[in-house]
């Protein structure tokens, strides 16, 4: 009885919000928001999606919004993280009080401790949206992982635009 019980629920099961949520999918391009924040989070989301759907085009955006990786000291164990998506793309609100009280944490750290040559990095959200809007989505993938919002990111105005895209 407990069995039924067990598959009767998980029939109807979403998941978690924000857990590698597909908040949207068309026939050749999807979004999907999730919460990933730690070193070893953001590697295992990035090699799930790119697993899952190998044959997109993967731009993977990332927040540094805890102050763990806002550390720059900490910073450097993301490392190899964004190494499995084809357009990676970092983001870190330059107004956070950790980023102001950081002399240290700059695009330069950044870039070095994600060790990956074509890392894009982004401070302000209005960029970010103006950056995502400007790609082209066809056979894409659009990953946004964080523990945070991407200052107000409207991520529903990112997905009407890559729902036009088909």
């Amino acid at each position: 009885m407990l069995d039924d019980d067990f598959y009767n629920s998980i029939s109807t099961f979403k998941g978690a919000s924000k857990r590698l949520e597909i908040i949207y999918k068309g026939s050749n391009n999807l979004l999907i928001r999730d919460f990933a924040h730690s070193p070893s989070k953001l590697k295992a989301s990035v090699n799930a999606v790119r697993e899952t759907f190998s044959n997109k085009f993967l731009i993977a955006v990332f927040e540094l919004h805890t102050f763990s990786s806002l550390d720059p000291k900490f910073i450097q164990q993301y490392s190899g993280c964004l190494d499995n998506c084809d357009l990676p793309i970092i983001f870190y609100d330059k107004k956070n009080k950790k980023v102001n009280s950081s002399e240290s944490l700059n695009n330069r750290l950044i870039s070095s401790a994600f060790n990956i040559k074509n890392l894009i990095i982004i401070s302000e959200s209005v960029d970010l949206f103006n950056y995502l809007i400007s790609l082209r989505y066809n056979n894409s993938c659009l990953l946004l992982m964080s523990s945070g919002n991407f200052d107000s990111l409207n991520i529903n105005e990112i997905k009407n635009y890559i729902s036009d895209e088909g």
